[in-house]
């Protein structure tokens, strides 16, 4: 079964290839100002504010050392008019404080008279509850005279007496508010009295607060002469030189912070289009990112798709054969006992083969001439030259070979390694320890593989059974996953 390989088809980018942006940067972008200009153009403003403030201090040291001299007659008039500003500054401080003494007694005044107002009010309605009967007095005078109508009988009648009672316990009540009125309006009569003597103090006042206004006009009166007396002086053309020279230094001081403003401002209108085309740039690279993201979400997906697929075949192709791995260790080892076995009988052939005599020897061949090889228990002087003319001894006739009787196999020792010795073990067959019992355990190895061998599979076979071993699995885990979620439930 071909299987397939999936591949991601991204990879790790090159540290060394310039990145390249989402988005492209078109020329005409607005780019960020340069902070460090901005602030040398505004270092070198405020060294110039710098200059022009250090020439009006050499201006005014001039005119403190020209209001130092004692024969200039404008100075006497400049002391003036500072007198006459101090002044000016003491009366308006004094009359500051008289107004806020005015408005604090007039407000306490206000207060005294909304409340005995209000206090008229209550004695304006008891006065009407009580009617004719103004004071207690007059109430238990009253009262006296209805007890001795009772008293006296002259009203025959229950109900006369009953009417009798009444009236008198109503001018009992009578009497309280009666004392209440005498009470509140005694209160009226003394808040009258202290409103009286807080509105003359707020007379009082006011007439000093008006003196006072009358020294602050004659003081700003003087300090207009003054003035006048001053620009009326002739001297006042090198002062009025000074304070033009100092206009326009001041005029070029402001013209300096207007620049700086300027400067300002275009950095940050700069600045506010660069950020607003870079949120729109980055809004445009946000939407390439998620497109990007989309694209490798898709990406991922087939991949796990084609991974997901290549499980299945590689699942499928374990159930082609399942017995692959126990068929591949057979064979393995059929090969090894086989080789064993070969390698074992070519060492017996080199071994025989270095023993046995050579069947092309001639002892004739090997004599000397004139020589005669015998053997060494005829003769002692077998060593010695034979005489001339000497007959050699005729050689007797050499008895006839049997034919070799058939010899059983022996059993020779075989070695293993460990891990042979496991693998037989894993196998279930008898590992052999001798040449002869190497046979039976091939025979053994070839039933099992042969055995194995009939569990083979088709493909379609295989991914139908894979595909259906999947599918039961997966409902045994949505069974236990729903399980297990109406079991937390319950719970709950």
């Amino acid at each position: 079964m071909p299987l397939e390989v999936a591949e991601r088809p991204r990879g790790m980018a090159d540290p060394k290839k310039k990145r390249e942006p989402l988005v492209p940067i078109p020329a005409d972008a607005p780019k960020m100002p340069d902070f460090k200009d901005m602030k040398a153009k505004i270092d070198g403003l405020h060294e110039q504010i710098k200059g022009y403030k250090q020439e009006i201090t050499d201006l005014r040291a001039k005119a403190e050392d020209r209001k130092k001299q004692e024969d200039d007659p404008r100075q006497q008039l400049i002391k003036d008019k500072d007198a006459l500003h101090k002044q000016r500054s003491a009366l308006s401080k004094e009359l500051g404080d008289l107004r806020l003494d005015r408005n604090d007694m007039q407000k306490k005044v206000n207060e005294i008279r909304q409340a005995a107002r209000d206090q008229e009010r209550d004695i304006r309605a008891m006065n009407k509850e009580l009617g004719s009967l103004m004071t207690v007095e007059q109430i238990d005078a009253k009262i006296k005279e209805l007890e001795f109508e009772h008293q006296s009988g002259s009203s025959a009648t229950i109900k006369g007496e009953r009417a009798i009672m009444k009236q008198i316990r109503q001018l009992e009540a009578s009497r309280d508010k009666a004392a209440q009125m005498v009470q509140k309006a005694d209160t009226v009569i003394g808040q009258r009295s202290q409103e009286d003597k807080l509105f003359d103090d707020v007379k009082k006042t006011q007439k000093a607060i008006d003196e006072k206004a009358n020294e602050y006009a004659d003081v700003l009166k003087k300090l207009d002469e003054k003035q006048n007396e001053l620009n009326a002086f002739t001297g006042n053309t090198e002062v009025k030189k000074e304070r033009e020279e100092r206009d326009v230094i001041s005029a070029k001081i402001t013209a300096s912070y207007a620049k700086m403003d300027d400067v300002r401002a275009d950095f940050d209108k700069k600045k506010k289009a660069f950020e607003e085309w870079k949120v729109d740039y980055d809004k445009k690279c946000q939407e390439v990112k998620e497109k990007r993201r989309k694209e490798r979400e898709e990406e991922d997906r087939k991949y796990q798709e084609k991974a997901r697929e290549r499980e299945l075949q590689l699942a499928a192709l374990h159930r082609l054969n399942p017995h692959e791995e126990e068929i591949a260790n057979a064979e393995s080892l059929i090969g090894y006992l086989k080789a064993k076995i070969a390698f074992q009988q070519r060492d017996e052939k080199k071994n025989e083969a270095k023993n046995a005599p050579s069947a092309h020897f001639d002892p004739s061949a090997a004599a000397t001439k004139g020589m005669t090889v015998l053997k060494k228990e005829e003769d002692d002087d077998w060593l010695f030259g034979s005489k001339k003319n000497k007959k050699a001894a005729a050689p007797k006739p050499k008895p006839k070979e049997k034919p070799a009787e058939p010899v059983a196999p022996k059993a020779k020792a075989i070695a293993h390694s460990s891990e042979k010795l496991a693998a037989f073990e894993t196998m279930g067959v008898k590992t052999p320890h001798n040449t002869l019992e190497v046979k039976d355990v091939i025979e053994e190895l070839k039933k099992k593989k042969a055995h194995w061998e009939t569990f083979k599979k088709t493909e379609k076979q295989a991914m139908e059974e894979e595909k259906a071993d999947r599918e039961k699995k997966q409902a045994a885990d949505a069974a236990a996953a729903a399980a297990q979620k109406a079991e937390d439930d319950a719970e709950d």
